[in-house]
């Protein structure tokens, strides 16, 4: 009798088992219901089997879908930057930017200085460079009046310009009249106002 209950109790926790596994697995309840033990096995395996091609076409469908159809052009790191062509519209800046390019497109002197932005970009799209070299603020206005045919890549980033105030200090009140200056360039930076006049000249705050 206590035999024959521990064999029952084993062979409904194994049939409770498939069940439930061969549910999980997105399977029926009418296939092999009654069949033999080697018979649930195959069917899980099958099942599993179903499962795994499921997934793996859903996976490989959805990133088809969203696969972004753009494709970028020109040097993406700082290697490829250093075997590349790059334009730029300052001739001056011309010895500082070679030390991370392999060769410096300029405008001609013919380009009036107004022009060399609409120069750049010619050159550019007609790949006589492989990509613009600028200051921060003058491509982030570029980018956004040709989206989205351009992008910048924060990736590529070099020289950084830091702008300083340098005032004569031999005197306290040359000084001070320092500290108040320093002082209130950093209150004009926190208003608004002055975020607004950003977002609106140069573009910040705005993307394609």
């Amino acid at each position: 009798r206590i035999q024959l209950d521990k064999t029952m109790s084993i062979s409904r926790f194994v049939s409770a088992w498939y069940h439930s596994a061969a549910a999980i697995l997105g399977g029926d309840e009418c296939d092999w219901y009654k069949g033999p033990p080697m018979g649930r096995l195959y069917r899980l395996g099958l099942l599993f089997l179903v499962l795994v091609s499921t997934t793996t076409y859903t996976a490989n469908l959805a990133a088809f879908l969203t696969r972004s159809g753009e494709k970028l052009y020109g040097p993406k790191t700082m290697s490829q930057l250093k075997q590349s062509k790059a334009c730029i519209r300052w001739p001056d800046a011309v010895d500082m930017i070679k030390l991370y390019v392999r060769e410096v497109l300029v405008p001609p002197p013919s380009v009036p200085l107004w022009e060399t932005a609409n120069w750049t970009r010619a050159a550019l799209q007609r790949g006589d460079c492989d990509c613009i070299v600028d200051a921060d603020a003058a491509l982030h206005l570029e980018v956004l009046s040709h989206c989205p045919r351009m992008r910048v890549l924060q990736s590529l980033r070099f020289s950084p310009v830091p702008v300083y105030n340098v005032l004569r200090g031999g005197t306290p009140e040359e000084r001070e009249f320092a500290s108040r200056v320093s002082e209130a360039t950093l209150r004009l930076r926190r208003r608004t106002a002055y975020m607004l006049a950003l977002e609106q000249n140069l573009g910040w705050g705005l993307t394609c």
